[in-house]
């Protein structure tokens, strides 16, 4: 029973992050929002989001962004230093 209760939790989890995945995306290409701003408006820190974005979609937010057609704000792109990718 224990375990059943972790993977439902781990669930829960996974389709949180999906959720808010799915809003980024469209604000990414949608508006010309900070990343970073957007980051934080669907719940993440800067750095974390940037990390994970890239993990799961296999490209950068501002990759996601430019493929999408909306001008990148690059200055803003990375939490490493400020510097654009």
């Amino acid at each position: 029973m224990g375990h059943k209760h972790i993977y439902d939790f781990s669930a829960g989890i996974n389709r949180n992050w999906k959720v808010r995945l799915e809003k980024a995306k469209e604000l990414l290409a949608g508006t010309d929002m900070r990343i970073n701003a957007i980051a934080e408006l669907v719940g993440y820190q800067p750095t974390y989001f940037n990390r994970i974005f890239k993990k799961l979609e296999g490209i950068t937010p501002g990759a996601y962004r430019e493929s999408a057609g909306t001008p990148e704000n690059s200055w803003e792109e990375s939490s490493q230093g400020g510097h654009p990718l």
